[in-house]
């Protein structure tokens, strides 16, 4: 790893890793936090994250229709080397994980994990073996990937201190995937939500009606994520929801910041490549003209609403976000099943491009575009080489190793999911991110072949 041993100890201990280490196609998700030696006198907020001994984690783990819980204790830990972690409870007969930071100099280290662990209900679980180990060996393979990814990145974006981020949406895809990857760099992270907040937590109560600004007050920035979900039938009041959710959403948050007597420095407003609308053609750069469609609408009024913020003197990034590569969830996610099952092909005459970008290189663009304060305006989160459907639905077939010969019509995408199937599945733009490009990103999967091979657990 590109960093000390004491480094990798400290993000490991972050509050971010654990989300950062779930592998893509697993569900799992914290249900409690305690933490050990180093923080059991301090809030619970604080608590989150601490792998000295004695903590204390409960995790829910979901395997198709079963759902496990695991609760695991910290039983020895010696900072900046290494820590344990052993099954009191859960799917195992025994489990103990010791993760080993093995220092080479002041800027490399290696990361070493030693897993013990017994299957239950013997010997029928021999049959078992086999299959546990493949899941464990690409488990871990991207866990390692993930963490030095993580940790390289930090090092390419560096601040001269630790930043104070407000982010609505957090509790998406994106959002949870942000939080804890800005938190593993160090960041301080405000998520914002719509239920009551607890004392001593980071929490900040909003509302697209209306909130009490105060806690944002000299936040370095605000990342808006925020908006109706767009998947579903798209009738009239779905639509309404899904431009209010995005345009009343932008606007509260921008009037909150006229109030403030330090406003954020940057505002990360999300919007989509769906403002390019249909572009059969023509690339499609930053500077390209609005499409037409319910999207372009959408992304273009949210944009505008966003940019009302520049007037205050703040610096306002708008992500255009292309087609989100992730195991965990999105397209990809609904996706995987058919092709799984070996009923995957291309939708329509697959002519249609499809403007990717893997999570990884997502979360490492909103880094670049809060270090970098020359990343103003609209940005173009995309891989530098789009491909069109009938090529990414070979790609994918050859990364499962299915066949993927049953296409899905123009017709039956129209019937089956309307106005939504056609605009999601049978249009798109080749959009090429010539901003990023230009002030020098890095991606870490440029090709597509290589992001659906971590998200699918195959970069074995």
């Amino acid at each position: 790893m590109p960093v000390n041993a004491k480094a990798l100890y400290d993000w490991h201990a972050s509050g971010g890793a654990f989300e950062r280490l779930v592998p893509s196609w697993e569900s799992m998700c914290i249900d409690r936090w305690q933490g050990g030696e180093d923080t059991q006198n301090l809030s619970k907020a604080q608590q989150w994250g601490d792998i000295s001994k004695g903590a204390l984690i409960s995790i829910v783990l979901k395997k198709g229709p079963l759902k496990l819980n695991w609760t695991a204790k910290h039983t020895d830990s010696d900072r900046g080397h290494f820590f344990v972690d052993q099954q009191l409870s859960g799917p195992f007969a025994h489990w103990e994980h010791r993760h080993l930071f093995h220092s080479i100099d002041e800027q490399q280290s290696i990361l070493e994990d030693q897993v013990s662990y017994k299957l239950p209900l013997k010997p029928v679980s021999r049959l078992m073996q086999p299959w546990v180990e493949r899941q464990l060996r690409a488990m871990f393979a991207f866990r390692h990937i993930r963490t030095s990814h993580d940790i390289s990145m930090y090092q390419k974006y560096p601040f001269a201190s630790p930043l104070k981020i407000a982010i609505t949406g957090a509790s998406g895809l994106l959002g949870r995937q942000l939080v804890a990857f800005l938190r593993g760099g160090g960041h301080r992270i405000f998520p914002m939500v719509r239920r009551s907040t607890a004392d001593q937590s980071d929490e900040i109560q909003w509302s697209i009606d209306g909130f009490d600004p105060k806690p944002l007050e000299g936040m370095d920035a605000v990342i808006h994520l925020a908006g109706e979900p767009i998947l579903g039938w798209w009738t009239k009041r779905k639509k309404e929801r899904i431009l209010r959710s995005r345009v009343q959403g932008t606007q509260v948050l921008v009037d909150a910041f006229s109030k403030l007597q330090h406003p954020p420095k940057t505002f990360i407003s999300a919007s989509a490549i769906g403002f390019y609308g249909n572009v059969i053609a023509d690339e499609c750069f930053e500077d390209s003209a609005c499409g037409a469609g319910f999207l372009a609408q959408v992304c273009q009024e949210w944009e505008n609403t966003a940019l009302r913020a520049a007037n205050m003197g703040i610096r306002v990034v708008l992500p255009r976000i292309g087609i989100v590569l992730s195991g965990a969830g999105g397209a990809l996610k609904q996706m995987l099943l058919p092709f799984y099952l070996g009923a995957g092909g291309r939708v329509g005459d697959g002519n249609q491009w499809m403007s990717c970008i893997a999570l990884d290189d997502l979360l490492s663009m909103f880094l670049f575009a809060l270090n970098n304060k020359d990343v103003e305006g609209a940005l173009n989160c995309v891989s530098p080489n789009p491909i069109q459907n009938k090529e990414f639905t070979y790609i994918l077939g050859k990364v499962l190793n299915r066949p993927t010969f049953i296409p899905l019509p123009k017709f039956a995408v129209r019937l089956l999911l309307g106005e939504m199937g056609e605009a999601l599945l049978l249009q798109g733009a080749k959009v090429i991110p010539r901003k990023a490009l230009d002030l020098g990103f890095e991606w870490s999967y440029r090709e597509t072949v290589d992001a659906l091979r971590l998200e699918t657990g195959n970069c074995v």
